[in-house]
């Protein structure tokens, strides 16, 4: 393999990321849209604690939204560059890029089925949660956590990032075959 199949597992989890980040991003913004809905289909009834948990973790706001989805798909193209960093051959590199693809889109079909339930339970009528509409309202993850969380996060994992690169890069010899 050459160097150009690196540049292909680089394009895959760059390509992954941004995939990422609008499907997260439109997940976020269904459930909050969902969850105005069911204030006028279900009234005061109590709402199952899936859609809950569902509010806690999505922010209310377009902001924390965006943050939500940027610290996903930068933490799944840090990892992709370490992987790749430090990987000794370009055939387990591509290894490697495989299983975080793979890894990545099976943790998204999970998300996705387990919104997926969240926002059907309220529509079975016989079903009885924890938690009442003005519950889930005053629990639901506030924007300006998600921006905090980012402005904390984010640099430490670029921070990381570079070192594990900088570091694998100077054990690595020089390939003769590469011009």
């Amino acid at each position: 393999m050459t160097t150009h199949d690196n540049r292909w597992n680089f394009a895959t989890v760059l390509a992954q990321s941004v995939l990422l980040f609008f499907l997260v991003f439109f997940v976020s913004v269904i459930t909050e849209a969902l969850y105005f809905q069911y204030a006028h289909i279900i009234g005061d009834m109590y709402l199952p604690t899936p859609l809950r948990w569902m509010r806690a973790i999505v922010p209310k706001e377009e902001a924390g939204m965006i943050g939500l989805a940027a610290t996903l798909a930068l933490t799944n193209l840090c990892a992709g560059i370490m992987l790749q960093a430090t990987a000794p051959t370009p055939e387990i590199a591509t290894r490697r890029t495989l299983f975080l693809v793979t890894t990545t889109w099976g943790l998204v079909f999970v998300g996705i089925a387990f919104s997926a339930i969240a926002f059907i339970l309220p529509m079975i009528p016989n079903i009885k949660g924890l938690g009442s509409e003005a519950d889930i309202a005053a629990a639901s993850a506030s924007s300006r956590v998600w921006i905090v969380w980012m402005m904390l996060y984010l640099p430490a994992l670029a921070a990381l990032t570079f070192l594990v690169c900088k570091r694998f890069s100077s054990r690595r010899p020089a390939d003769p075959n590469v011009s």
